[in-house]
């Protein structure tokens, strides 16, 4: 019995503990990085995210909002 409501509560505090994703409609169908112009002396890229993920975290008895995307920082190796 101890073991059942130990999953429930677990299981519980993961749901509780996900980020909402936060769709952002109007970058839905851009690139997240596109080559706009190119000249001898500089490039000129855009930037759109179609999303992020917000999460809240409550730390000192104060409430912060955490913002994160999926995969974030792969294209680090390019």
């Amino acid at each position: 019995m101890k073991i059942i409501t130990l999953v429930l509560i677990l299981i519980l505090f993961s749901i509780m503990l996900t980020a909402e994703w936060i769709d952002i409609p109007e970058n839905s169908k851009k690139n997240i990085f596109e080559h706009v112009r190119s000249e001898n002396e500089a490039i000129e890229i855009s930037f759109a995210l179609n999303g992020f993920e917000m999460e809240e975290i409550s730390e000192r008895e104060e409430i912060f909002q955490k913002i994160s995307y999926f995969n974030e920082g792969e294209f680090l190796e390019i």
